[in-house]
């Protein structure tokens, strides 16, 4: 094979990654007792993009499997990436569609990871534009 010739090798097919999905939703079951109240309250995170929709599959799978929903959600990791430097701050996005919604403040500081004030202030620097 000369050096512009690439292989392709299949790892995992639609029914590896679905018995993978499967499996790991099982562990979350079998590890968490989701159904004991008194369990720890779990949170599937996914890292944008292509861990969000894995988490949105795997939650899927364990309230197929056990009836318990789980929240699903996504760290802001704008701060950490090296190509969306000229895009606004997913926070400020966030508070702008939460204000669009009439949202409780006191949510959005919670689900952004800001001071109630620090909301306040984007949301009034967002109604401004």
């Amino acid at each position: 094979m000369s050096g512009n010739e690439r292989s392709t090798v299949e790892l995992l097919n639609a029914q590896d990654v679905g018995r993978t999905v499967a499996r790991i939703a099982h562990q979350f079951i079998e590890k968490t007792a989701l159904d004991d109240a008194a369990s720890p309250q779990v949170v599937l995170l996914g890292i944008p993009s292509g861990g969000v929709p894995l988490a949105q599959r795997i939650a899927a799978a364990v309230e197929e499997f056990s009836g318990v929903a789980i929240p699903v959600g996504s760290p802001d990791v704008t701060l950490y990436r090296d190509d969306q430097r000229n895009r606004p701050h997913r926070r400020d996005a966030l508070v702008a569609e939460a204000a669009a919604l009439a949202a409780p403040r006191e949510a959005v500081a919670a689900a952004a990871g800001l001071s109630r004030q620090r909301v306040h202030a984007i949301a009034r620097r967002q109604a401004k534009h």
